[in-house]
């Protein structure tokens, strides 16, 4: 049995990439989304922020129809686009830093806590324009 766990910890300490990529998922843009027909403009970017805020998302910018974000970790960041026309939504990736993005044949390719990250900031938008409409 000992012999096994000093094979495989030399295996691991070959091929550090290859646990990396095991990490990785296919980086699909969530589809565009709705939030409450009664939002205004500015409800629907106040619930967006803060949407991002309560996931421990930054703004790093803000203008009508737009607001960018960044998630940041130890040694990471991911930065987002999230678009708003009326009462549709959109969140596109951006750029990001120690999260293994790579692009191949079409595809793109990123750690998999990315997918993650996004459904919930697209859990939490419609929930957070819904209580904006309440204040």
């Amino acid at each position: 049995m000992r012999r096994f766990a000093v094979i495989a910890l030399c295996c691991a300490s070959l091929f550090p990439a290859a646990a990396q990529a095991s990490k990785t998922a296919i980086l699909v843009d969530p589809p565009t989304f709705e939030v409450s027909a009664q939002a205004k403009p500015d409800q629907v970017k106040k619930g967006i922020k803060e949407a991002m805020l309560g996931l421990r998302w930054t703004v790093d910018n803000e203008r009508p129809g737009y607001v960018e974000g960044r998630y940041t970790g130890g040694r990471y960041w991911v930065r987002v686009a999230v678009s708003y026309v009326g009462h549709s939504v959109s969140i596109r990736y951006l750029t990001s830093d120690g999260l293994n993005f790579v692009e191949k044949a079409d595809r793109r390719y990123i750690h998999a806590n990315y997918n993650k990250w996004i459904s919930a900031l697209v859990g939490a938008v419609p929930r957070s324009v819904e209580s904006s409409l309440n204040e």
